[in-house]
């Protein structure tokens, strides 16, 4: 989980760093909503999958079996106590995230139940394949997906203007109500992430200048176009999901309402951007592993091995004695995060212990690695021990 929480946070921090160096002062709009869209999914979405690249690393045992298997029998240790301390901050964390997912729920439940009860409430009227909702009181001009929230009284008085109708036209046809209900629901999920915070204003701030740019285009007067906005600021009570038209009405929105050019549009910008956001897709995804976790699938030759630090870890035992294999240590070998288990040289899941008795088996070995926090149960029936290990070690019984 904080593994998944740091690569997000990595690739959120520099997409979000590129947006405003490179592409913020853009007038590419269209491709700054996808680019900013496509940072949210694979900063959340690339974690989650994985690509591995195996680094070859020589395999070198370094722990006994009889050391490990002590700690085994024992089952109660320094390890294990510091293993139950951290493990108790667990269900605390869950439990603090829980609760944000709710607060937040409530929050957005309650955002769509009061536009809901809006529509139902007021009166519709059809304006091309917009739904004007009439709100008899002072409220600022927002829509949400085809529906439009206008006061009644200046719509009755043509008060109006066709350019602020048409702006939020544009959210509609543009669907920015998608956008906006997307990021809620990440919100939703991921509410201690707050780099979503910035990222929402931006989408948020980018659905403003598209709809800017898209009355603009129709009708040339920017002076007028500027008058006519700042002519309907109007305090009131508007919803996280809407797209209001006063919307964040800065400097900045007044600049970038300039008339574009083609010569404007920067491919070099855009294809650098693309370029970054896939390396850190693909480096968010990524892992290294250990082939030393799967590379011995067979009982090692008799003997001695001998590490690089020169400790000698002795081979498995000789003889068909499983006088210390108790139900307690296969019920202990269950746990998935700390045993990979082996029986007759092939893997089995560890709940498949559950179903099996210490008789079942003639020996037994726990193998264990300093770099790997799984240690191998390597487990022998009675009919693979006779054929395959009883003579090689016939000589030490």
């Amino acid at each position: 989980m904080i593994e998944y929480v740091v690569l997000s946070t990595f690739c959120l921090t520099v997409t979000w760093i590129l947006y405003r160096i490179v592409l913020s002062h853009l007038h590419s709009f269209t491709f700054n909503r996808i680019y900013l869209l496509l940072c949210l999914i694979i900063a959340f979405g690339a974690p989650l999958l994985t690509f591995e690249i195996t680094i070859p690393t020589q395999m070198v045992p370094v722990v006994s079996n009889h050391e490990i298997l002590g700690n085994d029998l024992k089952g109660t240790g320094s390890g294990s106590s510091l293993s139950g301390e951290g493990g108790s901050a667990i269900p605390v964390l869950l439990m603090i995230y829980w609760i944000g997912v709710l607060v937040k729920l409530i929050r957005l439940t309650n955002s769509i139940r009061n536009i809901a009860s809006r529509i139902k409430s007021s009166e519709i009227q059809s304006v091309g394949n917009s739904k004007l909702v009439l709100l008899n009181e002072p409220t600022p001009i927002y829509s949400f997906f085809h529906f439009i929230f206008v006061p009644a009284d200046r719509w009755r008085n043509h008060k109006i203007p066709v350019q602020i109708l048409e702006h939020e036209q544009a959210h509609q046809h543009q669907k920015h109500s998608l956008d906006i209900l997307f990021i809620e629901c990440l919100g939703l999920l991921f509410w201690y992430q707050p780099l979503l915070y910035f990222f929402k204003r931006a989408i948020r701030m980018n659905h403003e200048f598209l709809c800017d740019r898209s009355v603009l285009r129709k009708h040339r007067n920017v002076a007028l176009y500027q008058q006519l906005l700042l002519a309907q600021i109007v305090k009131g009570r508007s919803f996280p999901l809407a797209s209001p038209l006063n919307f964040s009405l800065t400097k900045k929105r007044f600049l970038m309402m300039k008339i574009e050019s083609i010569s404007s549009v920067n491919f070099w910008q855009k294809f650098t951007s693309i370029i970054t956001l896939f390396a850190v897709a693909l480096i968010c995804s990524c892992t290294l592993t250990d082939p030393q976790k799967d590379a011995v699938t067979v009982p090692p030759v008799p003997g001695e091995w001998t590490n690089e630090v020169g400790m000698d870890v002795p081979a498995p035992p000789p003889a068909p004695k499983n006088d210390f294999l108790t139900t307690q240590l296969l019920n202990k070998w269950q746990d998935a995060s700390e045993y990979a288990i082996w029986v007759d040289d092939k893997k089995i899941a560890n709940q498949t212990l559950a179903s099996m008795q210490p008789k079942d088996f003639a020996t037994f070995r726990v193998l264990g690695h300093v770099d790997d926090p799984v240690s191998r149960v390597d487990l022998y029936s009675h009919a693979y021990y006779e054929k395959h290990l009883k003579s090689e070690f016939k000589g030490k019984e």
